[in-house]
């Protein structure tokens, strides 16, 4: 069963990504295993980037919660949060429906909760939230984001599969659960069982990890780059360690340290080199070129392109051979 998500856009929107249909899985209890085989993708298919070319901007205000996504039609205690901007005095916190305001205040701190007496969250519906700062600040744009309640049908499923996850451990249900939370964009409840979780066991790589890579998803990576570091702090296996540095290159990226980011990349390369993983290698390749020609370094950019193509012919990955040679064509 298929559900479509009507996106709600406020002006111009940094909003996490939503799939424009969701797959609603019945699941056994093998398909919850967290280490069942997948392919690895860290470069999507052509002609898609190793790395979105916005993650937003550093000139805006960064909503925290509700980081995009979808909420639970029984969140009735939703927090509200964002980043604290120096020499504001005051924000100004919107919320819309359909482009009409369905609810605003005006506060000094930088969390609230949604007023119980106030319009309930419908479910089925997307809701635009804005916060702009007041005060004496320069070149400061307002936050924007977008969420979506699911339906109740939806919520019911997602509970069924809440119960049907078995566990061996804390940690693997907490990591079954954010799997599951994600295929919804319930990113508050996945980065709340997440976090949770590590509270219990600071040292764990796989919560730290996919801590991670939700806020990165979220389109918040400073908040990814703790856990990506705690990840790679108590990392033991190369795989570990490439997944790790990935996000800290991602991280970079969203700050334009380009030679911070070509570092992990290419330290994430031999980790998999070193376990003989020549398709991570060669996306790993293209995605170091990519930064290259992000930071105008064109020279260096091709000479990876190329090493890109030849893995990549080696690998008979024809698809990605013809679009390397379109970018060198370039």
């Amino acid at each position: 069963m298929k559900f479509e998500i009507t996106t709600f856009f406020v002006l111009t929107l940094t909003i996490a990504t939503l799939d424009p249909g969701w797959t609603l899985p019945t699941r056994g209890e093998e398909n919850f295993l967290v280490a069942q085989s997948k392919p690895r993708i860290i470069c999507p298919e052509p002609p898609g980037k190793c790395y979105p070319s916005d993650r937003g901007s550093k000139s805006e205000i960064k909503i925290t919660n509700p980081p995009g996504g979808a909420l639970l039609p029984d969140n009735n205690q939703l927090i509200l949060s964002w980043s604290n901007v120096e020499g504001a005095t005051e924000y100004n916190v919107r919320l819309e429906k359909y482009g009409q305001t369905v609810w605003d205040v005006t506060v000094s701190q930088t969390e609230i909760v949604y007023p119980e007496d106030k319009p309930p969250l419908e479910p089925g519906n997307s809701y635009g939230l804005i916060v702009e700062p007041i005060g004496e600040i320069q070149d400061i744009k307002p936050g924007r984001t977008t969420f979506r309640v699911l339906t109740q049908e939806d919520a019911n499923n997602i509970r069924e599969q809440e119960e049907a996850i078995s566990a061996i451990s804390d940690e693997e249900r907490r990591l079954n659960l954010g799997e599951l939370y994600q295929e919804y964009q319930l990113f508050t409840n996945a980065i709340a069982t997440l976090k949770e979780g590590l509270q219990k066991n600071p040292q764990s790589v796989a919560l730290n990890q996919m801590l991670g890579d939700i806020y990165w998803k979220a389109e918040l990576p400073e908040l990814a780059k703790s856990p990506y570091e705690q990840a790679l702090r108590f990392a033991n296996s190369p795989n570990q360690k490439a997944d790790a540095h990935i996000g800290l290159a991602r991280v970079n990226i969203a700050d334009k340290n380009w030679s911070e980011a070509i570092e992990h990349l290419e330290t994430a390369r031999e980790n998999y080199k070193s376990i003989n993983d020549p398709g991570s290698a060669a996306q790993l390749a293209q995605f170091i070129g990519e930064v290259y020609q992000s930071s105008q370094d064109i020279a260096n950019a091709n000479e990876w392109y190329n090493i890109a193509k030849t893995e990549y012919e080696t690998l008979k990955e024809q698809k990605r051979v013809d679009y390397m040679e379109e970018i060198l064509g370039n």
